[in-house]
């Protein structure tokens, strides 16, 4: 017998506003959390996706990512251009380590 679970319940588009808009601060950490926001909100992948993301997988001009999900599935996913400003924002000032030079969120 399977059992029924509950879908989580989503943000509204003005809640997702409200949330990102606590995110912006120039400070590092306030400008990792905005790139981390807008690429959710934009793309809809799943935390460990995000973590798992590399830079090779970005393609800044037309701004789309390589999503890797389950069983190693790719697909190609959009994001929009308020992702694409925090995201090169984030990329201009990030400290990345060479172990972690591919991995901008990881």
């Amino acid at each position: 017998m399977k059992i029924e679970q509950a879908q989580p319940s989503r943000l509204g588009h003005g809640e997702a506003r409200c949330l990102l808009a606590a995110a912006y601060d120039d400070a590092p950490c306030g400008i990792w959390d905005r790139a981390v926001l807008e690429m959710f909100y934009a793309t809809s992948v799943r935390l460990g996706e995000l973590h798992g993301m590399d830079l090779g997988e970005v393609d800044r001009l037309d701004c789309t990512v390589i999503d890797r999900g389950t069983g190693n599935r790719e697909r190609q996913v959009l994001y929009d251009a308020p992702a694409s400003d925090a995201l090169h924002r984030y990329l201009l000032g990030a400290p990345l380590s060479p172990a972690r030079s591919s991995a901008p969120f990881g």
